[in-house]
């Protein structure tokens, strides 16, 4: 496809996409972090508060006829909790900034690719990955999903975390060893989770975390708002016209491509 000269990707996460083959094709892949940004944020949060409220179990026992001097579980607190970032990027720091007036006590990140500098001003803490598994009341995952991360939380992380922690994931499923994460829910290694996307999606009816009661499970909507839908759309337009006049678009994946002289002149043409 000779002509071919973007891939403009709505949303973040492109590991569904051949990077190396759109390089060599002299095509360039473009992403949308400024729609996702805000409403993954608060996607985040909505899991946060819903599980430390007990707000299903809650919404469930009321409909049951019961009422609050039934209740086995206490609710949590927001003010004083630890929030814990595996991913410090684009997602995270706009979580981190929404968190901090909310009385959280620390933030915490792991990434290898940030410098506390750059994040300093957040309040954020940069600490290794086995730190925010230990030390956070809420671990949530704000990464890519590629090589590297495929696979990278497993159940020696939920061993580390407190038994009162709870685990969000609205980033991709695969960085999450499915099986380990369904064992600390069954063994109650951590009090709960918020889980938006899967190993599969849809998942399989027989998927075990339908089975239980302490996980909020969502169809990877939890972030599809009315403004995700107009921003992604915006910036991913935004992406083609820049294209169409010959220019480099913003938030480009395979930044090799820029200046191999197959995708120049496609640039040149379009001028």
């Amino acid at each position: 496809m000779d002509r071919l000269a973007i891939v403009a990707r709505w949303g973040v996460g492109y590991d569904r996409i051949d990077v190396a083959a759109l390089t060599e094709a002299n095509a360039v892949l473009s992403i949308t972090p400024k729609g996702v940004r805000a409403p993954v944020a608060e996607a985040i949060l909505t899991f946060a508060f819903a599980l430390s409220k007990n707000l299903f179990q809650l919404d469930r026992m009321t409909r049951a006829g019961k009422w609050r001097g039934e209740v086995t579980r206490l609710g949590g607190d927001i003010r004083g909790a630890v929030l814990g970032s595996v991913g410090c990027g684009n997602i995270a720091r706009e979580l981190f900034q929404m968190a901090r007036p909310l009385g959280f006590s620390r933030l915490l990140a792991c990434d290898p690719l940030v410098k506390p500098g750059e994040v300093a001003a957040l309040g954020v803490e940069l600490v290794d990955m086995d730190t925010v598994f230990r030390e956070s009341d809420f671990v949530t995952i704000n990464t890519f999903l590629n090589d590297s991360t495929r696979g990278l939380v497993g159940e020696r992380h939920f061993r580390l975390m407190k038994p009162t922690a709870y685990f969000i994931n609205t980033a991709r499923g695969p960085i999450v060893q499915h099986e380990a994460l369904v064992k600390a829910l069954k063994e109650k290694w951590i009090a709960g989770a918020g889980i938006d996307v899967f190993p599969a999606e849809p998942p399989p009816q027989n998927d075990p975390l339908f089975e239980l009661d302490n996980v909020i499970l969502a169809p990877h909507a939890l972030a599809w708002t009315k403004a995700i839908m107009h921003d992604n759309g915006v910036e991913t337009c935004g992406h083609v016209l820049k294209i169409a006049h010959g220019e480099i678009p913003d938030n480009v994946v395979n930044r090799d491509v820029l200046t191999r002289p197959g995708f120049r002149q496609k640039l040149e043409r379009f001028k």
